[in-house]
């Protein structure tokens, strides 16, 4: 008889230290919250994720703020936990959220992650992340979203 072990959730904390692979993660709000509906909150958060994943050594692939979750493509050179980061973004953006009317907890205490394999895993989760609002019916180009984009990807043209 084979015997059912319960399924990982979370590697071993060390281990999101170690890896350098790229990472999809999605973080959603506090009971489907649309705090991002609040352009002025989600152009603080995008300015936070960058200036911490510049501390960290995190390149950022992609990212987008939608009203009720946040999808972000992130890779570190491993000199920084990826979730230290998470956890630090979720501290202060929760405390700064105060000052644009939101209070009590803003974020699930989790988030989702996969880490990715691959070049080609890049660009089709690149892809994914910032064409959601386009699939969400919400523009018909991803430059006329405010609150996506990438540090590493030419979104201009």
């Amino acid at each position: 008889m084979l015997l059912k072990y319960p399924k990982r959730i979370r590697l071993p904390l060390a281990a999101y230290r170690e890896l350098v692979n790229p990472c999809a993660i999605t973080i959603c709000t506090h009971e489907k919250s649309p705090i991002f509906q609040n352009l002025k909150f989600g152009l603080f958060c995008i300015d936070l994720l960058k200036q911490l994943c510049n501390e960290g050594q995190f390149k950022i692939f992609a990212y987008c703020f939608m009203a009720d979750h946040i999808h972000l493509l992130i890779q570190g050179d491993g000199s920084t936990s990826i979730i230290d980061l998470m956890r630090k973004f979720k501290s202060i953006s929760t405390l700064k959220s105060r000052e644009f009317g939101f209070s009590g907890r803003i974020y699930q205490p989790r988030f989702y992650d996969h880490f990715l394999k691959g070049e080609d895993d890049i660009e089709k989760h690149t892809r994914y992340i910032l064409e959601n609002p386009i699939r969400k019916g919400m523009v018909k180009r991803i430059q006329d979203y405010p609150l996506l984009g990438s540090l590493v990807f030419n979104l201009k043209s």
